[in-house]
């Protein structure tokens, strides 16, 4: 499985790119899933029921779950693994039986919410940058040259017969079409012309997989009151259709950052000019860095628009790595910022207390998310691209989940 983003332990089990999202979902679980199209599956938790109007969850525990050192998954267990995420609403976990653990929130939420995947179950020892899991692979090799590494993970004793051994190695830089002509069998791609590249070979199969990331603009310039200028339908389509490099169409569901329940901490302050003149992405996110260009390419028009620009603009992008992204997001000084998020996230109130995280700023006096800071772009998604019998399992959220046949044959 080639891994063409860097990869961090620390940031398991929620992924923050395509490489960690594969990696991930093999490793780590959650007490459910939300698969491709909605449903509700098993995950960590065999049966669940809510008797407190969302705000209290029971889980019956699969028999005999464990994690890869030998230890049970148990309360304790879950509440350590949780506990220090800020943006995870618990309360406590409780035992209530031999196998059974009931979750206590302040607020309700859906059973789709532990489906998210930061609330994957992980445990966190010293020994090991990398934590703990129950899944049914775990790590036994890690590797290290320079900027490339390779992990290794083997069937855990009790996975099912033809669990794969999989080796995961990063391939950081390398043209995606070198992969496809060489020893890979798994990779995922955001790009039609390496999908279409890999088609045309004929030995590779294309996944197309659920829409799964909207690219937003946020600008601190929007806080102002009155600003509240959108892209028109067909401005959106034209940035989807002739602005990226990638699969892409204008964002078709509800913006849910615009529910007005999920409440947090107001901002200390809202952010005043003047900004600094750049449209700032994450360098390593294509999808943003041509989005930014069209923007500064258009700043007369559509930028200008879209911050409340009452004077001439000249901005510039800006595309810096991930530290430097975070840390201009977190103090909102610049004019604009083109930023990644999940379409349609199993828990939005915990996606948007995680952005209020990332950008203290953009909270209002009630601490929700103002739905005019935020301005969707495009709608995007990869495609899995697969060669020889590999059998798989998608999530909504466009996880994949490599499984063994029922047969005991890996496909």
């Amino acid at each position: 499985m080639a891994l063409r983003d860097p990869v961090a332990p620390a940031h398991a089990p929620g992924p923050t790119n395509d490489a960690e999202r594969i990696l991930f979902r093999q490793l780590y679980e959650t007490l459910v899933r939300v698969d491709c199209v909605g449903v509700i599956r098993p995950g960590l938790a065999t049966r669940w029921q809510s008797d407190g109007g969302g705000t209290r969850w029971t889980f019956a525990l699969r028999p005999g779950a464990r994690f890869w050192d030998g230890t049970p998954v148990d309360a304790a267990a879950l509440l350590a693994s949780w506990r220090d995420d800020t943006t995870l609403p618990l309360h406590d976990v409780r035992a209530t039986g031999s196998g059974t653990v009931v979750v206590t929130l302040p607020a309700p939420r859906t059973i789709e919410s532990f489906g998210d995947a930061a609330w994957g179950v992980v445990k966190r020892i010293p020994e090991s940058a990398w934590p703990v899991g129950t899944g049914t692979v775990w790590l036994r090799e890690w590797t290290r040259s320079g900027a490339d590494s390779v992990l290794r993970a083997q069937p855990v004793p009790a996975a099912p017969a033809g669990t794969p051994v999989l080796e995961f190695r990063a391939a950081l830089g390398a043209d995606p079409r070198d992969l496809l002509d060489g020893d890979a069998d798994v990779l995922v791609a955001r790009d039609p012309a390496v999908q279409r590249y890999a088609a045309g070979r004929g030995d590779w199969r294309v996944v197309p997989l659920p829409w799964d990331r909207v690219a937003v603009l946020l600008s601190p310039a929007r806080m102002a009151p009155g600003i509240a200028t959108q892209l028109e339908r067909q401005d959106r389509l034209a940035l989807a259709r002739d602005a990226v490099r990638a699969e892409a169409r204008a964002p078709e569901e509800p913006d849910w950052w615009s529910a007005g329940s999920c409440g947090g901490p107001p901002a200390a302050a809202p952010p005043s000019g003047p900004f600094a003149p750049r449209v700032v992405f994450p360098r390593d996110d294509a999808v943003a860095r041509d989005l930014a260009d069209r923007l500064v390419a258009r700043a007369d028009v559509e930028l200008a628009a879209l911050v409340g620009a009452t004077t001439p603009l000249a901005p510039r992008t800006a595309g810096v790595d991930s530290a430097a992204f975070a840390a201009a997001l977190a103090a909102g000084r610049d004019l604009a910022f083109v930023v990644a998020l999940p379409s349609a996230p199993p828990d939005p109130c915990r996606a948007a207390a995680a952005l209020r995280l990332r950008a203290p700023w953009l909270a209002g006096p009630d601490g929700t998310l103002p739905p005019n800071a935020l301005v969707p772009l495009v709608e995007t998604r990869s495609s899995l691209l697969l060669r020889g019998p590999v059998f798989i399992q998608t999530d909504r959220d466009g996880g994949v989940r490599l499984t063994p046949q029922p047969d005991g044959t890996a496909r």
